[in-house]
């Protein structure tokens, strides 16, 4: 591994402990850094996946329906789970999901694969 995907790896696990707030306070969440860091893995291998077979089929393509799936499933287990009703849509929450949601994951994918 080059050391400019090093550096973006370790920089990637430092960013799991910085985005808590309570990080900082020492209030670290044991569960919520395990989960955070499993869910890193675990994008790590798609993204290895995606690569070895993106002469198979379209990584982009593959991507956007591994998202699809993941956001209706993700969708539909909290739906059960939380109330819709508690979502206070204002302009923090939209500016957060908005940017989440093309900046995040779309852009960096495009970014990424192109």
């Amino acid at each position: 591994m080059s050391t400019v995907k090093t550096a973006g790896l370790l920089l990637g696990f430092l960013g799991v402990f910085v985005v808590s707030e309570d990080g900082l306070t020492g209030k670290v969440s044991t569960l919520g850094v395990v989960l955070a860091n499993l869910t890193a893995i675990i994008w790590a291998i798609g993204v290895i996946y995606v690569k070895k077979v993106n002469h198979k089929v379209d990584s982009m393509w593959l991507v956007a329906l591994q998202c699809f799936i993941r956001g209706a499933i993700l969708t539909v287990v909290g739906s059960g789970v939380e109330d819709l009703t508690s979502i206070v849509w204002n302009a923090t929450y939209l500016f957060g999901l908005t940017y989440g949601s093309i900046l995040g994951v779309t852009l960096a994918f495009i970014i990424y694969f192109r």
